[in-house]
């Protein structure tokens, strides 16, 4: 069975694992550790908010094989975008 769940702090060096394995031109999972935890930190506040209207918030999500317990995949949703705030 796949779970699909938000991503979390837990999740980074097997999320890191997959952009290195995904090579260049995965321009949604950089092979950048820093980059990806900059995203991870970013992903936990906009969880915690309480939303009255869209800014810069990002929710990231994993696709868990729960059989394995490995993640296969990531997901992301920007709340907002093209827009200078």
């Amino acid at each position: 069975m796949m779970l699909f769940r938000r991503a979390e702090e837990a999740d980074l060096n097997t999320i890191y694992q997959l952009a290195e394995q995904s090579g260049v031109g995965l321009t949604s999972l950089p092979n950048d550790k820093k980059f990806l935890a900059k995203r991870m930190r970013l992903s936990e506040k906009s969880f915690q908010k309480n939303i009255v209207k869209p800014r810069q918030e990002y929710y990231w999500f994993v696709l868990e094989d729960t059989s394995s317990s490995k993640i296969i995949g990531t997901s992301a949703i920007e709340a907002i975008t093209g827009y200078d705030l």
